[in-house]
């Protein structure tokens, strides 16, 4: 039943995917107890479905309290209790609760990196999530330094065209942007765009993503280029 549950999930097919989740659940619940590691994989499953469903505030009240019993059963530093704690760090990136997502964020990072190295994907990936965070606080220094950081170790580990280190790539052009600093801005955003026409394809979500924020950008530029002349001829009209 949970992989047809799962299988479900996958094709987004959520109402059948919640209907045998919730089923799983009450038996694992009947048969190994409410905190049994498998009980407690039901719950986290059943609340990526309420995500997809972007029912947010249903799977903050399952993951909150999932958090708290996987720190109990399984440790604070276990994989399983840190995957949680991402998965509601993006649930509050989603609502736009910053604070929160710092807070969960950063009991991520500290906890892989005291049972990964420093430089392992999944720790590189939860500091990605952190410069994100810093950028929407407009903690612009914050962000850009950790976005910086996480690139260069991004590129050692991955390589330049991953699709992570685009991500991040994308996402620092965003704060050079919101620092006003347009050209390395524009500079970033088309190595993100280019790279990704060749590794994703033109058609690709994240490539049109790069894609749109460039023409807004040059729009904008354009626009602002017609104001500045047009105000300059009006001056030389008075």
């Amino acid at each position: 039943m949970a992989c047809l549950a799962a299988a479900y999930h996958a094709l987004y097919r959520l109402d059948e995917a919640e209907k045998l989740k919730l089923e799983v659940l009450k038996a694992r619940k009947k048969i190994q107890g409410d905190k049994h590691p498998a009980t407690l994989m039901a719950v986290a499953n059943l609340a990526a479905t309420y995500v997809r469903q972007e029912r947010l505030n249903t799977a903050v009240d399952l993951v909150v309290p999932l958090v708290a019993a996987r720190k109990e059963v399984l440790g604070e530093r276990h994989r399983d209790t840190l995957t949680t704690l991402l998965i509601l760090t993006n649930i509050y990136i989603k609502k736009s609760m910053w604070d929160e997502a710092e807070d969960a964020c950063i009991q991520v990072i500290e906890g892989r990196v005291s049972v990964l190295p420093l430089n392992h994907p999944h720790t590189i990936w939860s500091k990605a999530h952190l410069a994100l965070i810093y950028h929407h606080q407009g903690r612009l220094n914050e962000a850009s330094a950790v976005c910086e950081d996480v690139i260069l170790a991004q590129e050692e580990v991955r390589g330049s065209e991953h699709e992570e280190t685009l991500l991040s790539i994308h996402n620092l052009a965003l704060v050079r942007k919101s620092q006003g600093q347009a050209e390395l801005a524009f500079q970033l955003m088309t190595r993100a765009r280019d790279s990704r026409r060749k590794t994703l394809g033109q058609c690709h979500y994240r490539t049109l993503e790069s894609d749109r924020a460039l023409q807004r950008w040059q729009l904008s530029a354009t626009g602002e280029a017609t104001q500045e002349r047009n105000s300059r001829y009006a001056g030389d009209i008075v």
